[in-house]
């Protein structure tokens, strides 16, 4: 879908900064602005393919309202909320602009510094993962798919899943 020709009523509201940013095996995410908050946010429409079957639409759909109740949390990208907008799910929420951990990964980032350096940066990011999993965990959420490339890096070095 092109977010710029459809006929979601987000114009008003927000505006497009650019888009889509990555093309998931879900979804595809666009960064936006909202206009009162003065606030960039992640747009996250799932791809029709994925929920062309109503049952896992309404699973997507439960996905995300639990993503919204979990609050709160340093270690996890906050999800502001879901609407549906001319028959389309859109899900906003935090934007976090700086990397994945596959990236970081891949780019070497994060093996920078001495050993010791090096020891603390992996340690860093595997307590900050674990540390929002177990908050996840004791809100009754499972988020079964952790891997590097749903692991943000956002600034100062703050993983969230």
């Amino acid at each position: 879908m092109d977010i710029q020709t459809s006929n979601l009523a987000l114009r008003d509201d927000y505006e497009l900064i650019e888009g889509p940013i990555s093309l998931g095996s879900t979804s595809d995410v666009y960064r936006m602005r909202h206009k009162d908050w003065q606030q960039d946010m992640a747009l996250k429409l799932p791809r029709i393919e994925y929920i062309s079957d109503p049952r896992r639409r309404e699973d997507f759909r439960r996905e995300c309202c639990l993503w919204v109740d979990l609050g709160l949390h340093p270690h996890i990208v906050q999800c502001y909320y879901v609407q549906e907008h001319n028959g389309e799910t859109c899900v906003f929420s935090e934007w976090c602009s700086d990397s994945t951990l596959s990236a970081v990964i891949a780019n070497g980032s994060l093996y920078e510094g001495t050993p010791a350096q090096q020891l603390d940066n992996v340690l860093s990011v595997a307590l900050q993962v674990m540390l929002g999993i177990e908050y996840s965990h004791r809100c009754g959420v499972v988020h079964k798919d952790i891997k590097p490339d749903n692991i943000l890096i956002a600034e100062g070095g703050c993983a969230k899943i």
